[in-house]
């Protein structure tokens, strides 16, 4: 962005672009963390119950994982 662009982005909304992205990538990433640890607890609570192996949590955990790591990549 330039820094016209950042001027007309200023006087249209009133707020800083470089807040908004700071806001908008805080509020993504709350998002996106709850539901992972939404993920995790139902990983967990299969597993508790026999529904799934270990082995079978451990892979699920590790793609989770690995799909968080990829969405923060492309979020931040």
């Amino acid at each position: 962005m330039n820094q016209t662009m950042r001027e007309a982005f200023r006087t249209g909304s009133g707020a800083d672009p470089a807040a908004f992205k700071t806001t908008l990538t805080l509020i993504v990433s709350a998002v996106v963390l709850t539901f992972f640890a939404w993920i995790v607890l139902q990983l967990m609570d299969a597993y508790r119950h026999e529904r799934i192996t270990a082995v079978q949590a451990t892979v699920a955990g590790v793609k989770a994982m690995v799909l968080l790591s990829l969405v923060f990549y492309v979020v931040v």
